[in-house]
């Protein structure tokens, strides 16, 4: 039966010897993020363990006080999906001997990582590889873009945007430039307020790159605002979130990249078990990211 319960409530569960099911206690970034809602999901739908979700609401602080809590608890095991890739080390140190597996954000200290400690998540230069390289073909090889930046302190964004500028160097697509570049914070609201003014500075370009979803939808506000439509700009992402392949079917997004939140929540359980079990022979697992057209968006809705 699937539960969600409290510290309290797990800790009379091991005093009474009730349950026969893993206890995993979960934090997560930021349980505001479209992403995060779908890490929070998958772990909700697991009925095979008890698992315990707790938000950090991006308060580094908070959350190694989370892991703490979990083991005063005695869950058998943790899952924290990091705000920052530096708040690694601290939960790592916080968690001690209990195993632990990091989701969706890789920390800094991942090749330091010891037995019972790993990472599942999905490898941010393939996600920036595939949405430029599908832009790249729409432009047809050629033109100006923008890119909007998570943010710069997080691995995703800054891989994800290396990979863009790889791509951009290659043969193929040469003949495109990125006009200009900015932090949007992985959120809408600083995107739209981004491009808007960019678009009054003057700033032409013909598609919007973004790090992520969210911020592409933001852009988009600002193009409607401007009166920008979807027939003169190209729109990208990355998540393939429900409102994006929405926007995929009216024409608003062209590409997104999708970013399999149920697959890596279910991985960081599976290898969570794994080392409550004693099997610590494996680290990492990766989830492949997906690219996500108008024409297979269908493959992709719930």
């Amino acid at each position: 039966m699937r539960r969600l319960l409290g510290c309290v409530a797990i800790a009379a569960l091991h005093a009474t010897g009730a349950g026969a099911q893993t206890t995993i206690g979960v934090t997560l970034a930021d349980a505001s993020f479209a992403f995060v809602k779908g890490l929070e999901a998958a772990y909700a739908a697991r009925d095979d363990v008890q698992i315990v979700l707790k938000d950090a609401k991006g308060d580094g602080a908070l959350q190694v006080k989370q892991v703490e809590e979990f083991v005063a608890a005695g869950v058998d095991a943790i899952i924290v999906n990091p705000i920052q890739p530096d708040n690694g080390i601290a939960t790592t140190m916080a968690a001690g001997k209990v195993p632990l597996v990091y989701v969706n954000q890789e920390p800094i200290n991942s090749s330091m990582l010891p037995a019972g400690q790993g990472y599942v998540g999905s490898n941010e230069t393939e996600s920036g590889t595939l949405e430029m390289t599908e832009v790249c073909r729409l432009m047809g090889g050629k033109g100006v873009i923008a890119v909007l930046i998570g943010n710069l302190e997080t691995n995703a964004a800054r891989v994800r945007t290396e990979a863009v500028h790889s791509v951009l160097d290659t043969s193929e697509c040469k003949g495109i430039s990125a006009i200009i570049e900015g932090e949007a914070f992985w959120e809408p609201g600083p995107a739209e307020t981004l491009v808007a003014g960019w678009l009054a500075d003057g700033l032409t370009f013909d598609a919007i790159v973004s790090n992520n979803d969210a911020m592409a939808h933001g852009a988009l506000k600002a193009l409607k605002a401007a009166g920008i439509g979807p027939q003169d700009m190209i729109v990208a992402g990355i998540d393939g979130t429900p409102d994006t392949l929405a926007a995929l079917a009216t024409g608003d997004f062209d590409v997104t990249v999708f970013q399999n939140a149920a697959g890596q929540a279910n991985g960081s359980v599976d290898l969570a078990k794994r080392f409550v079990e004693g099997d610590t022979a494996e680290q990492f697992l990766w989830v492949p990211f997906e690219l996500v057209t108008p024409e297979n968006r269908a493959n992709y809705m719930k």
